[in-house]
């Protein structure tokens, strides 16, 4: 019973990938991704720089390539080193609200570009107002910024109080060994919890918690093998540097970038599966209800005086 629901599952799967042409909207979704990663992380070296100066504290945004090393192939992370060693001896204060603003502009339309993908999945117009859609794409960026910074203090925190702690005790070794081991588990825990508050709160309509969890854990499971098997084939078995020369980084960050926002869609794809089979008559209320709300917002506003040729107007 379970193995038929299974299969009838990837079938339904299977429908939705090509109706909602998820190759193509998982090339858009790369793109702005690619717009919004590099505002987003010299604006945290940049706040770095000005609150390690003020705070008197060692910069920890030369630290962030560590960071981006762990979560992305070597040859993309590599773009980064310079920009941000630029940015860490050369930004100004002032310069950081401008950063800010700018990262957070770019960044959100990534956000909004997410939530018409799982409209778009779940069968639903966006009846939402301008204001409040983009107030609560505003909000998940900045919980994705969270979730990046928190990555970041596990990963780099973790190390730098082991090794204070470890070397008078001379087992740094070990130590960092179980760091390593235990680091990856956390992250996609988090990033499992991070992606379910994602694909429940971008679309339009009411989708319970619980149905949400199973379309995150297939993004974490599959981001995570994909990225390692990616970098392998790069470092290993591709051709890049032959092809694009020069641009070779450039081109495995935009692979990069694609192959997480299909794993993105694939997960809101199979939410969407799930609540049909599951809710069906509660899907199909919403649908008929947004579609509904888009007519009327749609219509032309009443005329205060009566047409023509009629009884009243004679």
């Amino acid at each position: 019973m379970q193995s038929a629901g299974g299969i009838q599952v990837l079938r339904d799967l299977r429908v939705h990938w090509v109706r909602d042409d998820v190759w193509g909207l998982s090339a858009e979704l790369a793109y702005r991704f690619f717009l919004s990663i590099f505002p987003f992380f010299i604006f945290l070296a940049a706040l770095g720089n000005l609150l390690t100066d003020w705070l008197a504290l060692p910069n920890p945004a030369p630290h962030f390539g560590e960071l981006l090393s762990q979560v992305m192939p070597p040859e993309a992370a590599g773009l980064f080193q310079a920009e941000l060693a630029y940015v860490v001896e050369t930004t100004r204060a002032g310069l950081v609200p401008l950063s800010l603003v700018g990262a957070l502009v770019v960044a959100t339309g990534s956000t909004t570009a997410l939530m018409k993908a799982t409209n778009r999945a779940f069968g639903v117009e966006e009846t939402r107002p301008f204001v409040r859609r983009y107030l609560q794409a505003l909000a998940l960026t900045l919980l994705a910024g969270a979730g990046v910074l928190v990555a970041f203090l596990l990963l780099v925190g973790s190390q730098w109080i082991g090794r204070q702690l470890t070397a008078p005790l001379g087992i740094q070794p070990s130590f960092q060994q179980m760091v390593e081991l235990t680091y990856w588990p956390v992250v996609g825990l988090l990033l499992t919890g991070a992606v379910a508050v994602l694909y429940r709160a971008a679309p339009n309509l009411q989708v319970e918690f619980r149905q949400v969890w199973q379309g995150a854990l297939v993004f974490t499971a599959g981001w995570m093998a994909s990225t390692g098997l990616f970098a392998a084939y790069v470092e290993h078995l591709s051709s890049y540097h032959l092809l694009y020369g020069a641009l070779a980084g450039v081109v495995v960050l935009l692979v990069w970038l694609y192959l997480t926002a299909c794993l993105l869609l694939l997960g809101i794809e199979l939410n969407a599966v799930r609540e049909e089979q599951v809710h069906p008559a509660r899907l199909q209320g919403q649908q008929q209800q947004s579609r509904a709300e888009r007519e009327i917002r749609q219509l032309p506003p009443p005329s205060s005086s009566p047409p023509p040729g009629s009884r009243d107007a004679a």
